[in-house]
Parts: C-alpha cells; structure tokens; sequence
C-alpha cells in the first residue's frame, strides 16, 4: 500500500469578503428569515421574529453603507460626478460659442451698412438717399448693438454661472475624495 499522508491546510483570505458579497448574502438570510416566518405555524411574527428581522435588516444596512464607502464605489461615483461636470462645461462653452457667432454676424452686417453708407457718401449723393441710408443705417447699427450686448451679457452670465457651478461642483468632489481617502478627519 502507498503511504499517504493527508495534510489540511487552512487559508484565511487575505482580506475580508468583499462588500456586495456580504450584501447578497445578507438579503438571502432576510429572504430566508421572511419565508421561515410567514411559513411559521405558530405566530409568524412573535417579538423574536421582529427582533431577528430587524437584526438582519441593520446588518443589511451596515453592509451597504461599507459597500457604499468602498474605494472602487467612490472611484465609480467620482468619475461619474467629473464626466458630469465636464458635460456641463461643454454646454457652457457652446452657448459662448453660439454669442461669439450671434455677434460676428451682427459686425459683419454692421461693416456691410457702413460700407454701404460711405459708398454713397462717396458719389457725393449727399440728398434725400443719402440721408435715408445713413438713417437705416444708424437705425440697423443700433438694433445690431443691442442685439450684440445682449448676446455679450448672455455669454458673461452663462459663463459666470458655469463657473460657480464648476467651483461647486469640484469643491464637492475633492470633499468626497477628501472623505473617501480618510484625509478629512
């Protein structure tokens, strides 16, 4: 006969289980608990039966509240939160983008009038045309300025909010990695 020799080895793993393990398992003992004490025959839900349903309901909580904490969860979340303040950012420089266009074809329309004006002036067309140009000119050159400011002022506060939301939002995050790193204590 060969000699064998059987030789148990325990291993703990390295870490604890982790966090979403510990979750399913927790619901399946409130699944469990929940089937066992309404299957009961006797009174389904005496006061050990709460206590025991409630024992498991805070340790369901407290496993999720560490998955929740887990660096892989805020590093998900974190990316999340940046890819959305990203977005936003974009939307903002597109708005300044879309008044930067408004207001270059409102000066190249105004150039357009003036060009127009000075060329009657030129053939010394100084009569009624002349001063009917020079009249829808001004008329035009102004409702352009206006639109213009407005599309400037337009930009300025879509800027101005999208940066104090950017300075919100960043605040936000190095607190949440300030939090999720421990070095907020």
């Amino acid at each position: 006969m060969a000699n064998s020799s059987h030789v148990r080895s325990i291993s703990f793993p390295s870490r604890s289980q982790p966090e979403y393990l510990r979750v399913e398992i927790e619901l399946k003992r409130l699944k469990t608990w929940e089937s066992t004490s309404i299957s009961s025959t006797t009174t389904p839900f005496s006061l050990n039966t709460i206590q025991q349903g409630l024992v498991g309901l805070a340790e369901l909580y407290n496993c999720v509240q560490d998955l929740l904490e887990s660096p892989m969860i805020q590093q998900a979340l974190l990316k999340h939160q940046m890819g959305r303040l990203a977005e936003e950012a974009l939307e903002a420089s597109v708005g300044l983008i879309d008044s930067c266009s408004t207001t270059r074809e409102l000066v190249l329309m105004m150039k357009e009038q003036v060009q127009d004006l000075q060329s009657a002036l030129r053939r010394k067309n100084l009569s009624y045309q002349a001063g009917q140009a020079k009249g829808q000119a001004q008329e035009k050159g102004n409702q352009m300025m206006d639109r213009a400011a407005n599309a400037a002022q337009s930009a300025r506060e879509t800027i101005q909010e999208a940066g104090q939301q950017m300075q919100a939002k960043a605040q936000e995050a190095t607190n949440a990695v300030k939090n999720a790193t421990g070095l907020n204590k």
